[in-house]
């Protein structure tokens, strides 16, 4: 999944573009911590199945070390991860990313999760207004 491109603000498109970066940039923080793994820290020599079993297992030890707050097995190599944000490598001329089969399908996908994720927060922002309205009422009712 890329960026869109020239996202207008406020549209769908600028929502999934910021979801997007957040999600990367998480992403290359574990990417970067598990490369100190022992295991990870070198190129894996044994087959696909067995490399994934092992990038599976860290991730696991990783995912469990954090559920601790045990952050010992952060990176602290990566201050700055926005020098790692690649979205301006996405822009529109005669070979856009449109133009392939593939890339149209992509296309198409992307835009469904933009568009629901949308939904989803505007029935969050929905939900968080019914139940501040409740909760306005219920201290209504205890002054009256």
């Amino acid at each position: 999944m890329v960026p869109f491109v020239d996202a207008m603000p406020g549209s769908n498109e600028e929502q999934f573009n910021v979801a997007h970066s957040r999600m990367r940039l998480s992403g290359l923080r574990v990417v970067d911590s598990l490369k100190n793994w022992g295991v990870l820290s070198r190129p894996i020599r044994e087959e696909m199945k067995m490399a994934v079993a092992y990038i599976g297992a860290c991730a696991i030890l990783h995912n469990g070390l954090l559920m601790r707050e045990d952050y010992s097995a952060m990176s602290g190599g990566l201050d700055d991860y926005s020098l790692y944000d690649q979205s301006s490598r996405y822009y529109r001329d005669d070979t856009s990313l449109e133009e392939s089969s593939i890339e149209r399908r992509a296309s198409v996908i992307r835009n469904a999760l933009a568009t629901k994720a949308k939904e989803f927060q505007d029935e969050d922002e929905e939900r968080n207004r019914e139940r501040a309205d409740e909760e306005r009422n219920r201290e209504r009712n205890i002054v009256k």
